[in-house]
């Protein structure tokens, strides 16, 4: 990794892998509903990092590129999913990403925020500027939820299984910060997304829990 330092409002285009609605969320035991809170959640992750100052391009990579193609977004692209997990994914979407421009920096967010908010966000884009490569890691303290690359490194994030171990490992920064708490606050179960909404969810996530009142929570 090259330790040349980068100006902190150097700008970061961001890649948001989402799953197939029909896969996503599945630890998430609400029955029907469970494709549409996902999608939800997903939307408002997309929402939050669009609004960030120090966001240019944003590249989607899913299976289910119909649903995005219409995003408000200034500058969003939407990739199809390449098939082979969850790290093809990534890679797919960074090489995206990077395309754009290559003096900026590429970051990975998953897409089950839906309390994160934009200030948070700049607040680790801006702290991710002091880093070759760095993370924020989830709320149980063993995943990923936000991964850094500035320009001048070359390493491939590591998501997975005990994904901040493995990104511990390779030497990347843990990004901390009084403010990261929703950004900490992926929801994979019914325990998460309790948590989440008193935080304050996004616009679409909210609607649609004002909508089903009777999920098993």
């Amino acid at each position: 990794m090259s330790n040349h330092s980068q100006p902190q409002s150097a700008r970061w285009h961001v890649v948001i892998p989402l799953k197939a609605l029909a896969r996503a969320k599945s630890r998430l035991e609400i029955g029907a509903a469970r494709p549409r809170l996902a999608l939800a959640m997903s939307r408002d992750t997309v929402d939050a990092v669009a609004a960030c100052e120090a966001v240019g391009r944003i590249v989607i990579v899913t299976s289910d590129t119909h649903i995005w193609r219409s995003h408000p977004a200034r500058d969003l692209a939407v990739l199809g999913d390449p098939g082979g997990g969850l790290q093809q994914a990534v890679r797919t979407g960074m090489a995206e990403a990077e395309r754009a421009s290559a003096r900026a920096g590429t970051a990975v967010v998953t897409g089950d925020l839906p309390a994160a908010r934009s200030s948070e966000l700049d607040t680790a884009f801006r702290l991710a500027g002091r880093h070759p490569v760095s993370f924020v890691a989830d709320a149980a303290g063993t995943g990923t939820t936000a991964f850094f690359r500035r320009y001048d490194a070359s390493d491939l994030p590591r998501f997975g299984d005990r994904s901040r171990l493995a990104h511990l490992d390779m030497g990347a920064a843990e990004l901390s910060h009084p403010s990261f708490l929703t950004v900490h606050r992926d929801v994979d179960t019914q325990d998460d997304l309790r948590e989440a909404l008193p935080l304050g969810v996004g616009p679409n996530t909210r609607a649609l829990m004002g909508e089903l009142h009777d999920l098993p929570l």
